[in-house]
């Protein structure tokens, strides 16, 4: 998925890409604690992994934007 999530980046706004995945994350974190069976948890769990995906590529793009060449890999490593 974050193959599919970087090809969006350039497609989205990206703030309001991180912002959506954040609250679709804690949506999906909250959906995690209710199911009764394995098979509700693991889609749940599935689900969490595909949305989490997102922040990869959104969060790298805008850290090259706010940062300048010499100190990207300091910003890069804190994330």
């Amino acid at each position: 998925m974050g193959l599919y999530f970087g090809k969006l980046n350039a497609k989205v706004n990206r703030k309001w890409g991180i912002a959506l995945g954040m609250l679709l994350t804690g949506c999906i974190m909250c959906m995690a604690g209710l199911p009764n069976s394995f098979a509700a948890l693991a889609a749940s769990r599935v689900l969490l992994g595909t949305v989490s995906a997102c922040f990869n590529p959104f969060t790298f793009s805008l850290l090259s934007d706010y940062f300048p060449p010499e100190r990207r890999g300091f910003a890069n490593s804190i994330i």
